[in-house]
């Protein structure tokens, strides 16, 4: 079944990140104040913000992966398959998104898991032929962890972008103006 794959792209997801923000500074570098002001000063509770992220996961190498000559028939279609099933393509996009949290070093480095590659093989299983779920099945249950190296050449192909994020006081609810770069990289 040929799927129409113009309507799938670019795929947005809004992903919510909960963030608690506070000073490392210790306050033990002020003398000039007093042990119970420094007491009441390192109670204070950590002040909670909250960082949403607007991202767009695009394939736009497609064509150039289904032409690869070390792509496998079976490969080919579960691809074709994750690109035109919902499911499948929304659990592959978050993915590559939680994957690119995870690999830059800083703020969110471990802190990120997505779906596992039976996740993804699941969405996909019942739009794929009779042959292509036994196919699939039989390498799955063979060797688990050759299932992900399977799928890792294709998700190389799924890309993110951040098009926007919002930052507000999860206290007060209050917007806190910023903007990021448009069609930046991540």
């Amino acid at each position: 079944m040929q799927r129409d794959t113009e309507s799938v792209f670019p795929y947005t997801v809004r992903l919510p990140l909960e963030v608690v923000m506070q000073d490392e500074k210790t306050m033990h570098d002020a003398p000039e104040l007093s042990s119970a002001q420094l007491e009441q000063v390192e109670s204070i509770a950590p002040v909670p913000f909250r960082l949403t992220a607007e991202f767009v996961v695009e394939v736009q190498t497609a064509q150039r992966y289904l032409q690869q000559p070390h792509v496998t028939s079976e490969e080919r279609r579960l691809f074709l398959t994750v690109l035109t099933t919902p499911e499948a393509l929304n659990w592959m996009c978050r993915l590559a998104i939680v994957s690119d949290f995870d690999t830059k070093p800083g703020l969110f480095e471990g802190h990120f898991f997505g779906p596992q590659s039976e996740d993804i093989l699941a969405a996909a299983m019942p739009y794929l032929s009779p042959e292509d779920q036994n196919y699939w099945t039989q390498r799955q249950q063979l060797s688990p962890a050759q299932m992900g190296d399977a799928l890792l050449d294709m998700f190389y192909e799924f890309k993110t972008a951040l098009r926007g994020v919002g930052l507000e006081d999860a206290t007060t609810g209050e917007a806190i103006a910023l903007e990021a770069p448009r069609d930046r990289m991540l």
